[in-house]
């Protein structure tokens, strides 16, 4: 599979832009992997900071096929797989309709 990650980071940009409730702060590509952030406030400090919440990764599936899946962030700091396979617009498409609890930004 050939990836272009200059494309895929544009249009994470313009996912970020058209979904200003997701509260995306900003998308970093670490190593193929496209890791989004949000800013959260501290309850106790008070204090803004920002944190990695979730991230689209390249995978195999069980029938060695190529894709692209959603992790999240867990309150451990390890990274968690949701049952999420498939191409790239199709990993935006399950974050912006907001199925999944884990990929919500915290009230």
């Amino acid at each position: 599979m050939l990836i272009n990650v200059l494309f895929l980071k544009e249009q994470c940009q313009k996912f970020i832009k058209e979904n200003p409730g997701l509260k995306i702060s900003k998308v970093v590509e670490k190593k193929g992997d496209f890791v989004f952030y949000r800013v959260y406030k501290n309850i106790n400090t008070k204090i803004d900071y920002e944190t990695a919440d979730f991230r689209i990764v390249l995978v195999r599936n069980e029938n060695k096929e190529e894709g692209w899946s959603i992790e999240y962030m867990r309150y451990t700091g390890r990274w968690t797989a949701l049952p999420i396979f498939g191409d790239f617009e199709y990993c935006l498409d399950e974050i912006e309709n907001g199925s999944w609890d884990v990929l919500k930004p915290l009230k």
